[in-house]
């Protein structure tokens, strides 16, 4: 009968309907997962290349320039890329870089426990790293420092009796916080805060 032949058609215009739906749904999460999968790998790319931009950079150069400068301690989480960017940063702009990790080199330390002559320090530390340290060309990182409290308290005298020298220091925040010694060099270094990439940054990395 004509109404049976009707309502066979509604069904499979409804069938033909209900499958290219799925059809396009399928393609449009497969495009979707593909350029997911492209985005990951490209970020991934850049995070290792020397093309990632970072907006601390720009007050690292301020800092840098600056006629107030003091040794800087750089404070952010484990693993947000404190090392890296300080790298990244006496690459960029200075003649050479100078990096000593506390942690993995601990022998660094007594040269902060026997005097606090800084001329004497950085000798100390070119003979026993093989580093070179100029005057106003080097960035000199030091590297782990929450752990040690003499390197930290050192910063004063770098500050007060040799301020040519660009020194920056990074440990975590927890760690920097928990080895405060007493004599702390209040005013006597400048702090910054380094946090996780932000939306902006992964956008243009």
């Amino acid at each position: 009968s004509v109404p049976l032949i009707r309502y066979k058609c509604v069904i499979s215009i409804s069938e033909n309907l209900y499958n290219f739906v799925i059809r396009v749904v399928l393609f449009v999460i497969s495009a979707y997962n593909r350029n997911v999968i492209e985005m990951h790998q490209n970020f991934n790319k850049s995070v290792r290349s020397d093309s990632v931009e970072r907006f601390i950079l720009k007050k690292l150069l301020d800092w840098k320039n600056s006629p107030y400068r003091k040794p800087l301690i750089l404070k952010g989480v484990r693993q947000v890329g404190k090392t890296w960017i300080l790298k990244e940063f006496g690459k960029r702009y200075y003649e050479n870089t100078a990096y000593f990790n506390f942690d993995e080199n601990e022998e660094y330390k007594q040269f902060f426990e026997t005097t606090k002559d800084v001329d004497r320090i950085l000798q100390n530390l070119m003979l026993a790293s093989g580093q070179k340290i100029l005057a106003e060309k080097t960035l000199i990182i030091f590297d782990e420092v929450q752990d040690c409290p003499k390197v930290i308290n050192s910063m004063k005298y770098f500050c007060e009796n040799a301020p040519q020298y660009h020194i920056a220091c990074a440990g975590s925040l927890l760690g920097i916080a928990l080895a405060k010694p007493s004599s702390f060099p209040v005013g006597k270094v400048n702090f910054m805060q380094i946090d996780p990439m932000t939306f902006s940054e992964f956008l243009i990395a």
